[in-house]
């Protein structure tokens, strides 16, 4: 089978999914309990304990259950993080432009106010929330997403080069060994609140792709694995860069960010996550 088959048959199967099994199982429950049918152990063996078998402490009634992962992280980089229990910490930790509420379709609007695809389908333009800020307290910007994309498609440390590249089929250009060839890719941050890509042809699928961990922003320069799209100021705390995302969690000292709270003007100085208006459909 050619490229051209590969890029066609993943394109559509993604279509006909929806990619909402992918996205049910990095979003999880949202009451913390495993999806119908799945089991919530992690392996087997003598010392194994089945989730649903097992009462939360405290003498919980018959309902209470315990759900354990057993697996190590291996990423806590979106771009990184293709196992389950990776995922399930990343999802706490970053923010994209749309999200699966509950990890149910169809997806929404999580940090924009709304968006536009042009007539010919292939451009979607995001205007995004002003004030959402990351974990460090910097400005979530349309520059973080042209970098987050930028990273997804060239950076070394990505394992869903395909996704950016093939399933959404995002405009670039090639090497002469048929690979991305970084700095190509059709994203523009038209300005800091603005954010544009462009696809090679029509995908109904696109906002269910991107509403996943790995299109997430972060903030740019923060990794070094590709050129930075723009220059920003250092930052005070070097620690702060590790690990920072938009999300409702932090992974600082593993301690859950504060409930956002809002200034005068009406920007939020917690996790950032502000209410949201509805997306332009």
């Amino acid at each position: 089978m050619d490229d051209v088959d590969t890029q066609v048959s993943r394109r559509q199967f993604l279509g006909a999914t929806g990619t909402t099994a992918g996205a049910a199982l990095l979003a999880g429950c949202p009451d913390g309990s495993p999806a119908d049918g799945a089991s919530g152990s992690g392996g087997g063996g003598e010392n194994g304990t089945e989730a649903g078998n097992t009462s939360a402490s405290g003498g919980g009634n018959a309902d209470s259950m315990l759900d354990l992962v057993n697996d190590s992280m291996t990423s806590l980089d979106p771009i990184a993080a293709s196992d389950t229990a990776s995922g399930e910490v990343t999802t706490q930790l970053f923010d994209g432009l749309m999200t699966y509420p509950n990890g149910q379709v169809p997806v929404t609007s999580l940090i924009v106010k709304g968006y536009q695809l042009f007539e010919d389908f292939t451009t979607y333009t995001f205007t995004l929330e002003e004030g959402v800020q990351f974990h460090n307290g910097e400005e979530a910007t349309a520059p973080d997403f042209a970098y987050a994309y930028e990273r997804l498609a060239g950076s070394p440390n990505s394992l869903a080069i395909s996704d950016i590249i093939d399933s959404v089929g995002t405009v670039h250009e090639k090497d002469p060994e048929g690979k991305y060839r970084p700095g190509t890719l059709a994203t523009e941050a038209v300005d800091d609140y603005t954010f544009r890509f462009e696809m090679g042809e029509p995908f109904a699928s696109t906002l269910q792709v991107i509403a996943n961990d790995q299109f997430a922003a972060v903030p740019e320069g923060i990794v070094g694995d590709i050129r930075a799209m723009r220059v920003r100021r250092p930052r005070a705390d070097s620690r702060a860069r590790n690990r920072s995302g938009p999300g409702p969690s932090r992974s600082h000292s593993g301690s859950r960010a504060p409930r956002p709270s809002s200034s005068a003007s009406g920007t939020t100085t917690g996790w950032a996550r502000q209410s949201r208006g509805s997306a332009g459909r």
